[in-house]
């Protein structure tokens, strides 16, 4: 990469770089996009981004107060590293990955309501779905980040959500 500050969007190898938007005016839109390719967005601020078609996996890196749309995924997300984070998955998406990242909102369409949220020392997170039947509106499901440890008296651990978060 140069030590230009200025937002891009460009395609190297197999991955779409978007990456050093600060505030852009306008929304982003990426629609090359194919199934192998990888799509990388990192060191942005105030990003809107809309991502067309199908894509092999999202990682949003070291972003703040970003809005990102995506189509579909074959593989991951990852977030990592990043602050106010809102992704919008209009189709399909298996698996979700948050890692060191602060307030981060999921919305997934009905495609995607079998996915598999991973999460590591993060904060502050949701998971949206549509409810069923109904359009426009969502359910928003918290995304445990305090656990309870037990250990039994054969030396195994046992884990389980907090009670903080039972109804």
């Amino acid at each position: 990469m140069s030590g230009s500050s200025e937002g891009r969007i460009v395609l190297e190898r197999d991955t779409w770089l978007v990456e050093n938007f600060k505030n852009p005016k306008e929304i982003q839109t990426l629609k090359d996009g194919q199934m192998k390719h990888k799509v990388q967005v990192r060191d942005c601020a105030g990003l809107s981004l809309q991502v067309e078609g199908k894509l092999n996996s999202l990682i949003v890196d070291s972003c703040a107060d970003c809005r990102i749309c995506v189509a579909s995924l074959i593989a991951t997300v990852e977030i990592v590293n990043s602050q106010k984070i809102k992704l919008q998955v209009t189709g399909c998406v298996p698996a979700v990955s948050i890692d060191k990242s602060q307030k981060v909102d999921i919305f997934v369409s009905h495609e995607s309501r079998g996915v598999e949220i991973t999460s590591s020392k993060s904060t502050e997170m949701n998971l949206n779905v549509p409810k069923a039947g109904e359009d426009g509106d969502w359910t928003e499901i918290v995304i445990p980040e305090q656990f309870h440890h037990k250990l039994n008296p054969d030396g195994k651990l046992h884990t389980r959500v907090s009670d903080l978060y039972s109804c």
